[in-house]
This record gives C-alpha cells, sequence and structure tokens, in this order.
C-alpha cells in the first residue's frame, strides 16, 4: 500500500497505541494503521478499514497478537504479524468508543449506547460473568450431526398421501422425530404417481363441476319465464314449451332462436313484466288480429 505522508498532505494522525517500549499502532484520518518498531522509520504492516473514516481508538490484545481498531462504522480485529482478519463488528450506527477488558474476551462499546461483546477465542469470561461460558458452549455447532443428502423428510401424513405405508420398519424410510427421511428415487417416484392420480381427480371434478353449472343453467332458462312471469303468462308458456320440444329433439331453427330472444332477452322483459303490454283477448284489436294470427299457425303447421 502506498500513502502520501509529506508535509503537504492532508492526512493526519488520529489516534496512537502502544504495545510496550518498542512497538505501536498508528491511526490515521483516511482509514489507515501503521505498525512501528520504534527501532525502524517504516512501519512494519499497513492495514485500512476500507471505509475512508478516521481512526478513533486503537488496542493491542497482546494475550491473543491481535489489534482492534475501530473508526465509526466499525470495530475490527485482525493478526497484527499479518494483519489477517479475525473478526468485525458493524452494530449500524456511529461508534464512539470501545474498552476491552483485559485478559478476556468481553468488551465493551459505545454506539452512542453501551453494548457489551463476548468472543470467546480471545479469552474467558471474567468471574463475574462466568455463566457466558455455558451459554457460549451450548451455541457451539456439533460437527458430528448427521447429514441426509440423499434423503427427504416426509411426514406420516405426506407418507399415506403417497402411499409409502410399506416402507415404514425398513431401511428405505429412517424414523425421525415426526416423520420418516426415505430415499429421495423413493420419494420423487412416489410424488410423480401422486401428481398424475391428482390431476386426474382434478379433471374429473372439473367435469362433474361444468355439468352440474350445465344443468343449472338449463333448468333457470326453462323456469325463468313461468317463474317471473306478471303478464301474458300463456305466451310465456307456449314459447317455453316450443323451446323444450326443439331443445328435447336436439335441433335448432329460427323459430327456436326468436322464442329464446323473447324469454332471455333484456330487451323483450316488458312483454311479461309490464301490465301496458298484457294481451287481452276479449279485446277489439286482439279480434281483429284474429285471423291474421290464424294465418301464421297454419304456415308454422307447414313449416314443422
Amino acid at each position: 500500500m502506498e500513502l502520501n505522508l509529506d508535509s503537504r498532505s492532508s492526512i493526519e494522525v488520529s489516534s496512537l497505541c502502544f504495545k510496550d517500549a518498542l512497538h505501536l499502532a498508528v491511526g490515521l484520518s483516511n482509514g489507515y494503521i501503521l505498525l512501528y518498531d520504534i527501532r525502524s522509520s517504516q512501519p512494519y504492516l499497513t492495514k485500512t478499514h476500507n471505509f475512508g473514516l478516521p481512526i478513533t481508538r486503537l488496542e493491542f490484545a497482546s494475550n491473543q497478537e491481535v489489534v482492534l481498531s475501530m473508526d465509526g462504522r466499525a470495530l475490527k480485529i485482525w493478526n497484527e504479524h499479518n494483519g489477517q482478519p479475525f473478526t468485525s463488528i458493524e452494530p449500524g450506527s456511529d461508534l464512539n468508543d470501545f474498552t476491552h477488558y483485559q485478559n478476556s474476551g468481553i468488551f465493551f462499546a459505545n454506539d452512542p449506547k453501551i453494548k457489551q461483546y463476548f468472543i470467546p477465542a480471545l479469552g474467558p469470561a471474567p468471574k463475574w460473568c462466568s455463566h457466558l461460558e455455558s451459554i457460549s458452549e451450548e451455541l457451539e455447532i456439533d460437527n458430528n450431526s448427521n447429514v441426509y443428502d440423499d434423503f427427504k423428510f416426509v411426514t406420516r401424513t405426506q407418507m399415506d398421501e403417497f402411499g409409502l405405508q410399506h416402507l415404514i420398519g425398513t431401511n428405505a424410510a429412517r424414523a425421525y422425530m415426526h416423520g420418516y427421511f426415505i430415499e429421495m428415487k423413493s420419494y420423487t417416484k412416489a410424488r410423480g404417481q401422486n401428481k398424475l392420480s391428482a390431476v386426474e381427480e382434478y379433471r374429473e371434478r372439473k367435469l362433474k363441476e361444468k355439468l352440474e353449472k350445465e344443468r343449472q343453467v338449463s333448468f333457470v332458462k326453462r323456469t325463468t319465464s313461468v317463474i317471473l312471469t306478471k303478464v301474458n303468462r300463456e305466451l310465456a308458456s307456449r314459447l317455453q314449451s316450443d323451446v323444450s320440444l326443439i331443445e328435447e329433439s336436439g335441433e335448432s331453427s329460427k323459430m327456436n332462436n326468436s322464442s329464446n330472444y323473447l324469454l332471455t332477452d333484456q330487451r323483450f322483459s316488458g312483454l311479461f313484466n309490464d301490465p301496458d303490454f298484457e294481451i287481452v283477448e276479449d279485446s277489439e284489436q286482439y279480434k281483429q288480429l284474429a285471423p291474421l294470427m290464424k294465418k301464421l299457425e297454419v304456415k308454422k303447421k307447414k313449416n314443422e
């Protein structure tokens, strides 16, 4: 690392700490730390925080041969001989100061609240908080834990769903907690078969729903005109009979379409709901149209 430390440079010394009578650490305003042996004019190690912030606090942990350095963002711990990182703490707020409890793994940091940290690798816990040792032992990772790379965990309910009950009690299914570890090949095969059966069930269910819906729609079409008709019930009944007969015969005609339009189209709803459109067979107007109606019926019978 190259540092411009001539008289014209704006870099300043922001912190200083002695390890012993011969060795010291110098923190600079640009985030660099220089380790010196006073018998030499050149630093024997240069370290940086990479944040560009002034180094505000330095301390040697001689029992572990590490250096604790702090700027406004992070507290870093690294080897004093080669600069290899040991650990780093970034609390997410501005760090003001820290204090390391000598010959232990405990230190306090102010950010601005005072927080306590315990790093067992730096040293044991003091007598006044020896309970931290037992806590740290419980948090240690067990390196001898079982690894099931080629197995899949399946609950008892899933075993029943996939039809894998026959594997229980064999080497292919290893009991664990509330389920079993089974071989991935067996699981993949059973899952594929279960998906196929699920797809078939889904299709059957959808087909039944569609048929039921069509029945309901057909029933509504056949009954709506009769139930909702307020006037001209005889006309509605006659039209509905025509539609039903043609639907049962499986034929389609213009007469069927026109009858459907009259019964279902909202534009003709007044014909069956509005009293002003009621057909009065005893009226003069109806008697005048009677001959024409007879001719239409004769023509209709001929077409049939």
